[in-house]
């Protein structure tokens, strides 16, 4: 017999050995309640991420991800990857899919050497939903890393070779459909009939492969054009074009060669150019401009660029007061925790916003 128990407080038993998929869909009422009508995309193990075909054999403690979840996005995202380049080896076997960043919950590709026309498009997206609706299982296999360097200089995928290069393990996680291989970090979904819904996008000179909607899995997300964003992400692109840095791997080589530090040098100058420009149009827009926001998540570096952004502006003959959000958060007693079980200081409810309110209302009356 086997004892199943999921987040320390639900407990299941099991004759036989069963995968994670087949849990879910003998108790799919009891899963539905526990992620409160999320779907469950892959399974925290001990300190470990499994994807849904994990075979569950021996007593264990468990958890499952939810596609709500931003970990569990990421699978989402990256299982649709899989899907599209999949699609793309089959209907263009030539052409080279790069999928280079998130694009408001979409994500932004293009193709190597090659700029897409609609009727492209409409011929991968066309095979994407045929592979979905087969439903085909997404094969996990665990190869040597010889065995995997060989598998892609077969495919002639040199960024995968120059990757595998400094991956110290000597196993490697690849999943396949047919004769196509993918290297993964992330656990991919077990099989194509979860990726049904999505669509293709033109959008030169590349494409949007907008996902499903994180509230409503079921309905394809609103596309909805962010044009500074998009600015944005091209300038990154090529600063690290400048930098040569266009993957992990050139990264990797930049250290093993003793060049980073000249790397971390030209990336220092380029940022404080920036900051500089920033700087230049809040002056440009004062005395009406009053306040300056600037946003990310945790350990982002939002304290660390307003000082930079404070001397710049200084510079120009301006003193900047400068407020930290740190010094609004509610003692840990009040702060939420999020799906790992940590302090959620990315939720708006971990501030004291009254007291934030407050004083911006005063600082922006006296000004």
């Amino acid at each position: 017999m086997i004892n199943i128990e999921i987040r320390g407080a639900i407990r299941l038993k099991e004759e036989n050995p069963i995968s994670a998929k087949e849990l879910i869909s003998k108790n799919s009422d009891l899963f539905k309640n526990l992620l409160e009508g999320d779907i469950p995309i892959a399974l925290r193990v001990d300190n470990g991420i499994e994807d849904l075909n994990y075979l569950i054999q021996e007593d264990m403690k468990l958890d499952f991800i939810g596609v709500k979840s931003n970990f569990g996005r990421r699978v989402l995202e990256r299982s649709y990857i899989f899907l599209l380049n999949l699609a793309c080896e089959k209907v263009f076997p030539d052409l080279k899919v790069v999928v280079e960043h998130s694009y408001h919950k979409s994500l932004y590709g293009r193709f190597k050497n090659y700029t897409p026309k609609q009727k492209d498009l409409e011929i991968i997206e066309e095979k994407m939903r045929e592979l979905a609706e087969k439903d085909i299982p997404i094969e996990k296999i665990l190869v040597s890393k010889d065995e995997a360097l060989k598998i892609f200089e077969k495919r002639k995928e040199e960024d995968k070779i120059r990757l595998l290069k400094y991956i110290s393990s000597s196993k490697v996680q690849l999943y396949k459909v047919d004769n196509h291989y993918e290297y993964s970090y992330l656990p991919l979904v077990p099989s194509t009939g979860y990726l049904r819904t999505f669509s293709l996008k033109l959008y030169q000179p590349g494409f949007i492969l907008i996902l499903p909607d994180d509230k409503d899995l079921s309905k394809i997300s609103e596309f909805k054009e962010i044009v500074l964003l998009f600015q944005t992400f091209y300038e990154y692109k090529n600063w690290l074009e400048i930098l040569g840095l266009v993957d992990v791997a050139s990264l990797n080589s930049a250290i093993e060669k003793g060049e980073i530090s000249e790397v971390i040098k030209v990336a220092e100058a380029l940022h404080e150019k920036k900051i500089a420009q920033i700087a230049d149009e809040i002056c440009s827009k004062l005395p009406d401009l009053k306040l300056v926001l600037i946003a990310g998540p945790s350990s982002a570096g939002k304290t660390t660029f307003s000082k930079r952004l404070q001397i710049q502006l200084k510079v120009n003959g301006i003193k900047p007061l400068v407020i930290e959000m740190d010094d609004y958060f509610l003692p840990p007693e009040f702060i939420g925790r999020d799906e790992f079980g940590n302090y959620d200081f990315d939720s708006p409810y971990a501030l004291d916003i009254k007291l934030l309110n407050e004083h911006l209302n005063i600082l922006m009356n006296d000004g």
